[in-house]
């Protein structure tokens, strides 16, 4: 992964950031091309495999200021780290430390839920944005994460918050999933063979239509059971190929 990364508050240059299966977590700042102990900035064992790794705007407003951060995806979980400075500031620190800001556990309720990969970007708001320059900026400024589980589910999270968990229609395995702010939809390669798009607030309102409102009674919540069951995995598709 080839990424600018905050360090120290700043914007530092270039950064090779890798991560490896046996959990272990190294940024690079190579300056020729042979290879120098001292282009290796930062090696963190995270102790469990990693499955991806993306920078973006996660973590909430800190003085009306946005933080760059580094989310990183394990098997169970999702974590967002910042990359700090120690000793100095930007490339003159002493040496270089990851902190973790934030941690999602995969799954509610303890369901299984193991992760396969996830994308990012500003899920609901683009869809209220027009295309100028200065929206598009604006539309980039807050993060949020979805994970796509190994059992075709997602999970959202409104940046260190969760959000809802949706499946797709007919869709038991992963695939490859992006997000398109300019429709503020979800693409999908479902189990099926086919390309899905699926608007970002039918998703949220279909994950709230599947909730249990309180105050029923038994039958009543067995009838809402049902129904629930029954059409869990209908979504409306705005459109496949």
């Amino acid at each position: 992964m080839l990424t600018r990364l905050y360090v120290a508050g700043r914007i530092a240059s270039a950064k090779i950031v890798t991560g490896s299966m046996n959990g272990v977590l190294r940024m690079y700042y190579p300056s020729q091309s042979e290879f120098r102990i001292e282009h290796l900035l930062l090696e963190e064992n995270l102790r469990r495999p990693i499955l991806q790794l993306e920078l973006g705007y996660f973590i909430p407003y800190v003085r009306n200021q946005r933080v760059l951060a580094l989310a990183i995806l394990q098997p169970r979980r999702l974590g967002v780290y910042v990359v700090e400075g120690v000793g100095g500031s930007g490339m003159a620190a002493s040496y270089f430390k990851i902190t973790l800001r934030y941690e999602h556990l995969l799954g509610i309720d303890g369901e299984h839920f193991t992760a396969y990969n996830f994308i990012y970007g500003p899920f609901g708001a683009a869809s209220s944005s027009s295309g100028s320059g200065s929206n598009a900026t604006t539309r980039s400024e807050r993060d949020h994460l979805c994970v796509q589980s190994l059992d075709g589910r997602l999970q959202f999270f409104e940046q260190d918050r969760f959000a809802f968990l949706q499946p797709l229609n007919n869709n038991f395995l992963p695939g490859a999933l992006c997000y398109a702010p300019g429709m503020d939809a979800v693409l999908a390669a479902t189990s099926d063979l086919q390309l899905e798009c699926y608007r970002y607030q039918v998703l949220a309102s279909a994950s709230l239509k599947k909730r249990k409102p309180n105050g029923l009674d038994d039958d009543e919540k067995e009838d809402r059971q049902r129904e629930s069951s029954a059409t869990a995995t209908q979504v409306h598709c705005d459109w496949k190929l």
